[in-house]
């Protein structure tokens, strides 16, 4: 069986109210030659039963049913595990899809080989009033590292994002699901070397009161996600880069921003993720003193 050219995975949890707009959007691309992965991460709704109606309806859609709740980033990671197609496209389950979006941005991946080929798109609020967002990437590793994963997050979402799944098969995915696409990014920012842009919205962003990112009950698990997350890139930036200096003031600014968000005091912050996250002495003295040097400042 041929292999198709894209492979959407979509993790879902409990997006009953949203997923059949979701998946209709995608079986109904004009762009035909894709296969859908569907995740669905345990849901307690009926969102497996959506899941398996549509696969009667269309033999494009595959449905991984995970075994235990994970989140959604090792949930991405377990459709990916399981795609074949040449690029890769993440879509969040409670937003849609422009019926062009497929068909853009694979033409434009293929014009001239790109790695990565993004597009801008809309947001709605709370009451459903749509904002046009414009998308800006930079052909500039640092810059883009300051300005969207230690700056404002804009260009850091993967679902407006094709990518070649050979590079995804070398991007990390971390078991904090809040502000995962920070981390995952940063790793495509230095491993990508060509990128395209479609100057359109072919996607379209929920406000979702319900999602993880919205919800105050997840409040405690929001913290400890963002808190490991940023210390996956701290350590990946180290790890990467001589000189941290090159990233001020924007890292500066992100460790008062955790500081300010964290009831705790930051000192335990710095000193329980070095524990938990950095084994050696070396690196953990290393990065305490750049930590204590930014926070000085």
């Amino acid at each position: 069986m041929q292999k198709p050219k894209i492979s959407i995975v979509l993790p879902i949890f409990n997006v009953e109210k949203y997923l059949p707009q979701c998946i209709e959007s995608v079986i109904n691309q004009s762009f035909i030659d894709f296969e859908l992965i569907l995740v669905n991460d345990f849901s307690k709704d009926k969102s497996f039963d959506i899941c398996k109606l549509y696969k009667e309806k269309d033999n494009r859609i595959k449905i991984i049913n995970n075994n235990k709740n994970y989140g959604c980033s090792l949930s991405r990671k377990i459709g990916l595990n399981s795609a074949s197609g040449e690029y890769i496209l993440f879509i969040d389950s409670d937003d849609w899809i422009e019926k062009s979006m497929l068909s853009e941005l694979f033409n434009a991946a293929t014009l001239d080989n790109y790695d990565i080929v993004y597009c801008d798109y809309y947001y709605y609020d709370i009451l459903g009033n749509p904002t046009y967002i414009k998308s800006t990437l930079y052909n500039d590793t640092v810059k883009n590292i300051k300005e969207f994963i230690l700056g404002s997050g804009k260009g850091v979402f993967l679902w407006n994002k094709l990518v070649k799944r050979q590079i995804y098969k070398k991007i990390e995915f971390p078991i904090e699901g809040y502000a995962e696409d920070k981390y995952i990014t940063l790793q495509l920012f230095h491993e990508i070397k060509k990128i395209g842009y479609v100057n359109f919205a072919l996607y379209h962003f929920r406000y979702n009161l319900n999602s993880m990112s919205r919800n105050p009950n997840f409040q405690i698990s929001r913290f400890n996600d963002v808190l490991g997350n940023y210390t996956n890139i701290l350590f990946y930036l180290f790890v990467h880069y001589s000189d941290l200096s090159i990233f001020q003031p924007e890292l500066n600014k992100r460790i008062k921003y955790i500081e300010i968000y964290n009831p705790k005091n930051i000192s335990n912050i710095i000193k329980s993720i070095l524990k938990s996250i950095v084994p050696s002495r070396e690196v953990q003295y290393f990065i305490r003193n750049i930590l204590n040097r930014f926070k000085s400042n």
